[in-house]
């Protein structure tokens, strides 16, 4: 094949995964997608989508629950021990407030955090809290992410039980990298 041959193969071979691109075909990924409350994001095919009002945080004060996914896996006593929730409340805080203010909630309640660090959740700045929490004796390890977009925070919250945090990282990175706000 000579070199002209092969750079009209290669040529034709990019116009059709452009065209392709193009014309809005996607790729199975194998994920289902939450769209619903003003949010969207991808998690784990298999996983159940719960109705928010199914959902308890645990305080009276909590904002409310816009999207819940569950690991049906996970499910004992018909309690889930993985899941993702998403919160969001009116504020005119910005984030570093918002934050300031978790964190002092959650150490109130005893609660350790044993992490924090900054990333960008849906084009915004966003802070992420891991810590462990124990409820109803069970030992727990959760990731919060929060975020503030137009006057509004929003908080994922992933959790687990501790045993299992580390081997649902890929499934919490999933939907926190995915999430968007519309």
């Amino acid at each position: 094949m000579g070199c002209n041959m092969k750079r009209s193969i290669v040529l034709l071979f990019l116009v059709m995964v452009a065209t392709t691109l193009a014309s809005g075909c996607t790729f199975d990924t194998g994920n289902e997608v939450f769209n619903a409350n003003g949010v969207s994001f991808d998690y784990p095919s298999g996983w159940d989508k719960l109705s928010p009002e199914d959902v308890s945080i645990g305080t009276s004060d909590a904002a409310p629950v816009i999207a819940v996914v569950a690991d049906p896996n996970s499910k004992k006593n018909d309690v889930y021990k993985t899941l993702v929730a998403s919160q969001k409340t009116s504020t005119d805080l910005p984030l570093s407030k918002v934050v300031s203010s978790t964190k002092n909630s959650l150490t109130k309640q005893g609660i350790e955090i044993v992490s924090e660090r900054n990333l960008t959740v849906s084009g915004v700045p966003a802070s992420e809290l891991v810590y462990t929490v124990t409820v109803s004796g069970e030992a727990k390890k959760e990731r919060m992410v929060l975020l503030v977009k137009d006057n509004t925070a929003y908080s994922i919250i992933c959790s687990t039980t501790a045993a299992n945090y580390d081997s649902q990282q890929s499934n919490f990175d999933l939907i926190v990298n995915s999430f968007k706000i519309k």
